[in-house]
């Protein structure tokens, strides 16, 4: 009943667990479903079959483990942006092209541009949006260059994140200090 259950080799999702040369563990994800509760009302829990490697026998595992694995490439890649702690923040340099730009800093509890006060809820507002933020699409081929725009969060010790952007005619290429290898596209 390989087939019936989701586990033949036509029908599972194959996970192998490789350490070095050595294989770990050979398994075959199967079909999921509900165990209906002891008293006739409702679910009482959720299982999964599981074949191991070559073997003959089907196992029913107390979980949902196909939605683990059964996944695309980008699901497995870490999709953090920025992680800021807001109120960490006393200074924000924000570069554009051809030399424009400005910065904002934290003198006490205002926040300024040069002489000018600035409305210290909306630089609050803007920091809270970037403190925890994921971007989902992540970008093969980065684009050639120096970023178009460039923001400079920084703390009493120094940088504490980097924000790059490359501009295009549809969603704009952005990557972080905090994955400096991974570059995203977002129209955000």
């Amino acid at each position: 009943k390989w087939n019936e259950f989701h586990v033949g080799d036509s029908t599972a999702t194959f996970v192998k667990v490789i350490w070095g040369n050595s294989v770990e563990a050979d398994l075959r994800i199967g079909r999921t479903g509900f165990s209906p509760s002891s008293s006739g009302q409702g679910v009482s829990g959720r299982y999964t079959y599981v074949r191991v490697g070559g073997t003959n026998d089907v196992y029913t595992v107390v979980a949902f483990l196909d939605g683990q694995f059964n996944r695309t490439y980008t699901d497995w890649l870490d999709k953090t942006y920025t992680r800021l702690k807001p109120d960490s923040i006393k200074r924000i340099d924000f570069r554009y092209p051809a030399d424009s730009g400005f910065v904002i800093e934290k003198k006490g509890k205002i926040w300024t541009v040069g002489a000018e006060v600035i409305d210290s809820v909306t630089v609050r507002s803007y920091l809270s949006d970037l403190a925890f933020k994921n971007l989902t699409t992540i970008v093969d081929t980065p684009r050639a260059g120096a970023p178009q725009a460039v923001i400079t969060f920084e703390g009493k010790s120094g940088m504490i994140a980097r924000l790059e952007g490359w501009p295009a005619a549809g969603p704009w290429m952005l990557k972080s200090s905090y994955q400096p290898d991974t570059y995203f596209s977002s129209d955000g």
